[in-house]
């Protein structure tokens, strides 16, 4: 059986059963830490991508913000990508849940801000599943390029 069959099978017994799951889900809760944790490194599985790794193959590089606006509009464009939620914030730390348009499947998007090297780490990485066919990198090069838009 070919891949793409094997897939295709996959999403349509799934489909139904995820769909009616996810759209039942309410948005999480909101969590104030007192203090922006530490990212946590990516698994040596390839769904996840982070400024901090030091595997080529995750690597993206971080954000940088010159001021606490550029961090604010920051946190301000991924709150307004499509389907996220946020779970945890901190002065300078937010944790996003975001879920895929069809299968509702969640992935986490983590931002820390370092003031003083006026720089924002990110962290995105998929919750279930080895491989994410390249979602979490594409999801941080589309946050960046809405970043490195001059603002209205």
């Amino acid at each position: 059986m070919k891949i793409s069959s094997a897939r295709h099978i996959f999403l349509a017994l799934a489909l139904p059963v995820t769909v009616s799951l996810g759209a039942c889900s309410a948005p999480p809760a909101v969590q104030q830490l007192e203090k922006a944790p530490e990212l946590p490194p990516c698994p040596p599985s390839p769904n996840c991508v982070s400024s901090l790794s030091r595997d080529d193959s995750q690597y993206v590089p971080a954000f940088t913000a010159n001021t606490a606006d550029d961090w604010q509009r920051l946190q301000s464009l991924l709150l307004s990508s499509p389907r996220s939620y946020p779970l945890a914030r901190a002065d300078h730390y937010l944790h996003v849940e975001v879920r895929s348009a069809l299968l509702r499947f969640r992935d986490d998007v983590e931002l820390r801000y370092s003031p003083e090297q006026q720089r924002i780490d990110v962290r995105s990485t998929s919750r279930l599943g080895h491989y994410d066919f390249g979602v979490n990198r594409q999801r941080v090069d589309a946050l960046r390029a809405r970043y490195e838009q001059p603002p209205p």
